[in-house]
């Protein structure tokens, strides 16, 4: 199974980025790695990365829907709480987590823009994200207490399994005292603090402080419980979503795709069985042609033939060049004329050592690229006798002929 890791990206989308291993034993301190988003990607290679948003961009509440049915209630979350939002809620993403033991589900609300932006960031540095994040829920959380972390000059303080809040460092405590003083009999039993460097936040709290030794990232990364989290990559951002994003547009192209292999297929296979009968129709009667014009030739295996037959016809033509008839001719043309794209042979004909062909062709400058490619074939002369363009195509006769003849 490939290492978890966190990584949390910052308010400025240009700067720096932090990074950590999730680890499990309690006893031991993760290294944290900082610098740019491309050295994170290399850091955290084959690794799965739960990224971190900063909670500051997002608010973190609840709702009440009276149903149970997630997609009923994600179709009624932004009507309940528009009222709570000034942003118009087209421009918001919800995102579901858990019902409390109130029958409120928690909510995650961002903007679409802040989610195509961290996306964005994240896939140009080559990082696909299983989780994103709020980074408030990634504290380390105890039932009956709340966390206090600060970082990057704000303050972040998980109140619940999911819930909480963030702020900046100047209004950290007088926005702890109203939710402490708002929290009354629900009010936590005593506070954790990661790195908060300001012990008067919560000196007059009056409730037992229990300051934790770690950094906010090294907190993070011990024991974190992802069922806890409130993952933002839902509906519009889920990967299936996003894969689907990717394959929708070439649904249509991959059917008719799939529709021509299965024609081509069926087309080859037919073709093969067609020419593997033609073949041996073909073979049976080069065979007898053999025998009826060399009477005296021995019992030869058809592979054979054609250099014996060559051979035949050179003393027939008292040590001629036979290099320069038919066959070779066509051997030393044919490979030329099949690995032309949009050749079409239409006649061919065979007279004293040389072969007229008459063919279609795609255009001049493919033509002249046929003709160079005959041409430097050291045995062959290759002229072009004409060629005229008609429909989009050019119709020329070109007649090729050995050197010898």
């Amino acid at each position: 199974m490939a290492d978890t890791s966190i990584l949390r990206l910052a308010g400025d989308l240009s700067g720096n980025v932090s990074w950590v291993n999730v680890i499990a034993a309690p006893e031991k301190t993760a290294d944290v790695g900082q610098g740019t988003l491309t050295e994170a990607a290399t850091q955290l290679t084959g690794h799965r990365v739960i990224a971190l948003v900063p909670s500051t961009c997002l608010l973190l509440t609840s709702a009440h829907i009276p149903t149970r049915n997630r997609q009923r209630i994600l179709a009624a979350v932004p009507n309940v709480l528009e009222e709570q939002i000034a942003d118009d809620i087209d421009d918001l993403h919800f995102a579901l987590g858990q019902h409390g033991a109130d029958g409120r589900i928690q909510v995650a609300v961002v903007a679409k823009s802040l989610m195509a932006a961290w996306l964005s960031r994240l896939h140009e540095a080559g990082i696909r994200p299983a989780m994103l994040v709020p980074d408030m829920l990634a504290l380390p959380y105890e039932p009956g207490g709340w966390t206090l972390g600060e970082i990057d000059r704000y303050g972040l303080v998980r109140t619940g399994r999911q819930s909480g809040f963030a702020c900046d460092l100047e209004n950290l405590a007088t926005l702890l005292t109203a939710a402490l003083a708002e929290a009354g009999a629900t009010k936590p039993e005593f506070l954790q603090t990661v790195q908060v460097t300001d012990a008067s936040v919560v000196a007059t709290s009056g409730i037992e402080v229990r300051a934790l030794p770690d950094t906010v990232m090294q907190a993070c990364s011990r024991g974190l419980d992802e069922p806890q989290l409130i993952d933002l990559l839902q509906g519009d951002y889920s990967r299936r979503e996003q894969i689907g994003k990717l394959w929708r547009p070439w649904r249509a192209t991959a059917a008719l795709a799939a529709v021509w292999l299965v024609f081509h297929v069926g087309l080859t296979v037919t073709d093969y069985v067609r020419l593997s009968r033609e073949d041996g129709r073909f073979a049976a009667q080069v065979m007898q042609v053999y025998r009826d014009t060399f009477p005296d030739a021995r019992a030869i295996d058809i592979s054979l033939m054609e250099r014996e037959m060559m051979r035949r016809l050179g003393e027939l033509r008292g040590g001629g060049a036979a290099d320069a008839g038919l066959l070779a001719l066509l051997s030393e043309v044919s490979q030329s004329l099949a690995t032309t794209g949009g050749l079409e042979l239409q006649r061919m004909s065979y007279t004293n050592g040389q072969i007229d062909l008459a063919l279609t062709i795609k255009d001049l400058q493919d033509l002249d690229k046929l003709k160079q490619q005959l041409a430097a074939k050291p045995g062959l002369d290759v002229e072009i006798q004409s060629a005229s363009a008609r429909d989009n195509q050019v119709e020329a006769r070109l007649q090729i002929k050995g050197k010898a003849s």
